[in-house]
This record gives C-alpha cells, sequence and structure tokens, in this order.
C-alpha cells in the first residue's frame, strides 16, 4: 500500500509553519557519523517543537556536503517524525521514524497496536475476519497517515490467538495537496524535495485477541 507521505508532511508543516525558526549552522562533521551515534548525541524526544523546527532549518540553510547530505536528510526526517508525534500522531511518527532508519517497523501489543484496538474498523474486523483492514480518517487520523489500508489475518489458536496486520511503508505524492504546497514553502519545501532520505519499509502488528 503506497502511503501519503506528502500528507503527513502538510500535517506537520500545519502545525510549524508559524514557529520561527533558529538560523543556527550545523558542523557539517555531526552528519558524517552513524546516524545511531547522532541520536545519542541529540536527545529528539526531549526538543520542542520549535526545537525540532530549528533543527531542520539549520539543516536546510547549512546545505551539507554531498558525502553527508543523506545522513543529514534522514535525521531531518527524524525529526520532522518527531514533530508528528508531539503534534498528536504518535502513530505516524513512530512509523516516520523507522522508514528514516531504514528499518522495518515490526511491534507485538505496542503504540500501533494499542490504538488500533479503540477503533471502529478494528471492532468491525473482529466480526468479519476479513483479510483486509482500513482505517480512515474520521476513525482515526493517526493510523490513517501511517498504514490506512493494511493486510489483516488471525494466527495461534483459541488459547492465544492473534491478529497480524501488514503493510508496505512507502511514498507518492497526492495531487490533492498541491494547493497547500504551493503556500508553504522554504524548509520544509526544501525538505519534501528530498524523499530519498526515507527507505520502503514492511509494517507489522501483532495484537493479542
Amino acid at each position: 500500500m503506497k502511503r501519503v507521505i506528502c500528507t503527513i508532511l502538510a500535517l506537520i508543516m500545519c502545525t510549524t509553519f508559524c514557529i520561527p525558526a533558529s538560523a543556527a549552522s550545523l558542523d557539517d562533521r555531526i552528519f558524517q557519523q552513524p546516524i545511531e551515534k547522532t541520536m545519542q548525541e541529540i536527545n529528539f524526544s526531549s526538543m520542542s517543537i520549535g526545537e525540532l523546527n530549528a533543527f531542520i532549518h539549520s539543516i536546510a540553510v547549512g546545505a551539507p556536503t554531498n558525502s553527508s547530505r543523506g545522513n543529514a536528510l534522514s535525521l531531518a526526517w527524524i525529526a520532522a517524525a518527531e514533530i508528528a508525534a508531539k503534534a498528536g500522531y504518535p502513530c505516524a511518527g513512530a512509523v516516520v521514524k523507522a522508514s528514516a532508519n531504514g528499518d522495518d517497523y515490526i511491534e507485538s501489543n505496542g503504540l500501533l497496536a494499542n490504538t488500533i484496538k479503540t477503533t471502529d474498523a478494528f471492532s468491525n474486523w473482529k466480526v468479519d475476519l476479513g483479510d483486509y483492514i482500513v482505517f480512515e480518517k474520521s476513525d482515526s487520523s493517526d493510523l490513517f497517515y501511517a498504514i490506512h489500508n493494511a493486510d489483516i489475518g488471525i494466527s495461534g489458536n483459541s488459547s492465544g490467538a492473534r491478529a497480524r496486520i501488514t503493510d508496505t511503508f512507502d511514498f507518492v505524492f497526492e495531487t490533492d495537496m498541491e494547493d497547500l504546497f504551493s503556500t508553504l514553502v522554504n524548509d520544509w519545501g526544501w525538505l519534501s524535495q528530498n524523499l530519498g532520505a526515507l527507505t520502503a519499509i514492511r509494517v507489522q502488528v501483532d495484537i493479542t485477541l
């Protein structure tokens, strides 16, 4: 299932567009080390939305060298994912962060599972037991941005049955966002043009029934 990554970006932009960003430059050397090391040095979860926005802005104006540009863009998307989580979209933020790290998102009874269990879509699926599940924005906008339309099946037995939801998180632009993007420019426009910092990943969510 192709994900509407620009829609996630749009909701982040709507949250941060009015937040002034610092123009402080970053040492290019920070982007030449492994992402995991940089994430240890920069605690994104402790940063405010304004600080995260400033971090992305500093990457945009800093123009990292070609050798470190991939890491810089991935770190910018990790910051964007943290903004999404802080703006009320923790599931979408978690999946985008995994994509920026190049890791499949696999969980059992975790963040996505707990959110899924609260939806009408999941309640209806437990009655019909179909082989796919669709999360509409009206049911859960967070799951709509994170997985939306996914495969689902049952494994185990009556004493330990579980539902397994699987999806592929990859990227495509939606033309119905065109007007919004034409008005939201500068740093976020720059970021949206560099989708190579994200990786198509597998999403797997197990839910104990």
